[in-house]
């Protein structure tokens, strides 16, 4: 099976965070594993934390002094052990089977990268659930498209995507 590697930065979170990890736990793909990186925390998300991981053996926890969210991300990246990976904000959450929507995808087109649709909780900014997807962009295609400085899209974040580890 497909390992998937989910990091989740995490910094004063802990109002969030149950539903996010919750989010994850549930996942309709279950090869998965979850670094969890508190980013210095002083509330008690770095507690919430502990207690997932003596939840779900596949969950681990890395504590560090508060670098922010691109050095908590990289931390990640340092211990992942997945042929994926993706980024899951930790004040954000998965739909049930996203995991297993995307590696599909990433299977079925051989892609090393799979966007997926969001929501925002206020509105819908980009949601496609579970339909076909409706465009395979080369590298070449992807950039030109959104590597546009003057276009601030969705495009922009890494949360909302799979990654193939080579990436």
């Amino acid at each position: 099976m497909t390992k998937v590697s989910i990091i989740i930065p995490v910094y004063n979170v802990e109002q969030y965070l149950d539903r996010c990890l919750a989010s994850v736990l549930n996942q309709t793909y279950k090869d998965l594993e979850m670094i969890l990186v508190n980013d210095g925390s002083t509330d008690k998300s770095g507690t919430i934390c502990e207690e997932f991981v003596q939840i779900d053996k596949r969950a681990k926890v890395y504590h560090q002094e508060n670098r922010g969210l691109s050095e908590a991300r990289n931390t990640g990246l340092k211990y992942m052990t997945g042929d994926f990976v993706m980024f899951l904000d930790s004040d954000d959450w998965l739909e049930l089977d996203a995991v297993e929507f995307l590696l599909e995808q990433a299977k079925i087109y051989n892609a090393d990268m799979v966007v997926g649709g969001v929501y925002r909780t206020s509105k819908i900014v980009d949601h496609q659930q579970n339909t076909p997807v409706s465009q395979v962009l080369t590298q070449e295609e992807y950039a030109k498209r959104y590597f546009k400085i003057e276009s601030q899209t969705i495009e922009y974040y890494v949360w909302n995507k799979l990654y193939k580890k080579k990436l």
